[in-house]
């Protein structure tokens, strides 16, 4: 949720008024428990970055990043035992803190400061569902939880030490949503025993408001949020399974309830961004993470998937530095875009540099990224290093994903191409057993400086397994534990055609996803062998046949100025864009 602003709840000088729900319109907080342990928590700790935070199935804290860039990361976990749904906020820039119901009922914390993460804390209590925490200053928390009695309760951390729990009455039948619009007011939002939005505020000097009905029937706990500006956005399921939204004005008080049309299995998270827009998050039917926005006087977006790996499905087609940079007759940019785009090409794999080249990133680079977004294609961009010089391949890589187009774009992924060829003395700059080492290093390196998505591209997987084989001994499972997708390369052997190349093809494909378990997209071999043997129209077919078999997210052939005159191919790879 979005930093709010909170002064130290103190117990109530009023006393505390209860809304009565009649026996037959009951409301109990079993009834939506399963939607409110599904929803996401969302926040911000940069301006541009939105974190998103679930619980995965067997209970661990699960994150997703979209950075300053608009890319998001995939799913990683960061352990833990939850049984809620967690909470998040942000107390100061680049901090995120995130709470949860721990195995034992009681409150967990657990805390990032620029990525660094502390160890889960025990915080003690008994409660029932997710808690709610917002901040109003630095070093500030404010913890808000349904007790085990179905009344609201308060924890707060301040002058570095946690208060004591603390009754705020009620009677609950959903977790808590709290919310600052300014200093000096909490607001609080239940769903109320009576399965309608209920409503309390401290309005100071230790005095809290009645609780108030707000109407509606609330089938997931309430989701709050303000731009600090006198308005109040609340998000809540109804019954249809879509999410309505109810907002306040300061001098207009509230409006009524509008739908946003698309049904959903959780409750939302929401967060404001620094622009004023605002991001909603939640669990479609389907069970994947989808999100939504609205920009400053704009209308809603359609629900989309969060897929980190969106890049990489579908038919890709490589572009190197020698065909566009390093030549006297470089690829024509547009022409060539026009005609991927025409072939049904989703994603441009653009090579930025190597190991030899003279410069960290080509210089014609960003205008090839402004120029295939323009025309809808996503850039995975990618860089071979020799692993002679870490310092200069890691520079090289991160520069991909740092880069600023001229137009203000930037590289959707980042690729690290890892091929050792036969061995020193051959081109290369390490051993095989350096490279492999220096391999992962890299990978750690670059994962630990971005959360772009990030793939390996391997060696092919049946050139790794045996004795004096050209990648003897690549670590697949070491590479996988810190990249996101691995892109085998399935170059097979000029001999090999129809059948051999299909399975050849699927069992790269499941050996890259078994050893490294992560989703592979596979590259097959699309140029001529030294001799000048042709691939076949045939070979690729059964090249396709093969990926499909494997199930693989995406495929390719190396690469376009080989293959884009062979025109009867492209029909034949279309068929990996099928689902």
């Amino acid at each position: 949720m979005r930093r709010t602003a909170l002064l130290p709840l103190i117990a109530a000088a009023l006393p505390l008024l209860l809304v009565p729900s009649s026996p037959a319109s009951a409301a109990a907080y079993a009834d939506t428990a399963a939607v409110e342990t599904a929803s996401p928590a969302l926040v911000s700790p940069r301006p541009g970055v939105v974190e998103v935070y679930t619980r995965s199935s067997t209970g661990a804290l699960v994150r997703q990043v979209r950075d300053d860039a608009g890319r998001w990361s995939t799913a990683q976990s960061l352990g833990g035992a939850l049984t809620s749904a967690p909470a998040t906020v942000s107390s100061t820039a680049g901090r995120t803190d995130v709470f949860a119901r721990g195995s034992r009922g009681q409150l967990v914390q657990r805390y990032a400061v620029d990525g660094v993460w502390s160890r889960w804390r025990d915080l003690g209590g008994s409660f029932t569902g997710a808690p709610a925490v917002t901040s109003w200053a630095a070093g500030r928390l404010d913890v808000l939880v349904r007790g085990d009695d179905g009344a609201l309760r308060q924890k707060y951390f301040s002058a570095g030490r946690w208060s004591p729990w603390r009754s705020l009455g009620g009677a609950l039948a959903s977790a808590p949503s709290a919310v600052a619009m300014r200093a000096g007011r909490l607001d609080v939002l239940v769903r109320g025993t009576d399965g309608q939005l209920q409503h309390r505020y401290y309005v100071g000097a230790g005095l809290w408001s009645p609780w108030s009905r707000l109407g509606g029937t609330l089938h997931s706990q309430p989701t709050a949020v303000t731009t600090g500006d006198g308005r109040l956005d609340v998000f809540l399921r109804g019954g249809d399974g879509e999410l309505r939204q109810k907002s306040y004005v300061r001098g207009a008080g509230w409006g009524p309830y509008v739908r946003l049309a698309g049904p959903v299995a959780s409750g939302a998270g929401a967060v404001v961004e620094a622009d004023g827009s605002l991001l909603l998050a939640a669990r479609d039917t389907g069970g994947r993470q989808v999100v939504r926005s609205r920009p400053v006087g704009g209308a809603w977006t359609a629900w989309s998937a969060l897929d980190g790996l969106r890049v990489f499905r579908g038919l890709g087609a490589w572009v190197d530095v020698f065909d566009y940079e390093s030549t006297s007759t470089p690829l024509p940019m547009a022409a060539s875009l026009d005609d991927l785009r025409a072939r049904g090409v989703r994603t441009l794999y653009l090579q930025t540099s190597r190991f030899s080249a003279a410069y960290d990133l080509a210089p014609s680079a960003g205008r090839w990224v402004d120029a295939a977004h323009a025309r809808g294609l996503a850039v995975v961009g990618w860089y071979l290093p020799g692993y002679g010089d870490l310092a200069r391949d890691l520079r090289r890589t991160t520069a991909i994903a740092a880069h600023v187009t001229p137009a203000g774009g930037r590289f959707d992924a980042v690729g690290i191409d890892m091929e050792a060829h036969s061995g020193w003395g051959t081109g290369n700059e390490v051993p095989r057993t350096t490279m492999n080492t220096r391999a992962v290093e890299h990978l750690r390196s670059v994962r630990a400086r971005t959360s772009a998505p990030l793939a390996a591209i391997t060696p092919q997987p049946t050139a790794t397994d045996g004795a004096g084989e050209t990648w003897e001994g690549f670590p697949f499972a070491a590479v996988g534990a810190s990249s996101d997708l691995v892109l085998p390369m399935s170059y097979w052997p000029r001999t090999c055609h129809d059948a051999c190349v299909r399975d050849y093809t699927a069992t790269n494909a499941r050996y890259a996803a078994a050893w490294s378990g992560k989703p592979v997209h596979v590259a097959g071999r699309g140029y001529p062998s030294p001799d000048g043997t042709q691939v076949t129209d045939s070979d690729v077919r059964s090249f396709v046949e093969g990926a499909v078999a494997a199930r693989v997210l995406g495929g390719s052939v190396y690469d376009y100025a080989s293959t884009r005159t062979r025109t009867a191919w492209w029909p034949l790879l279309a068929r990996l864009d099928a689902p």
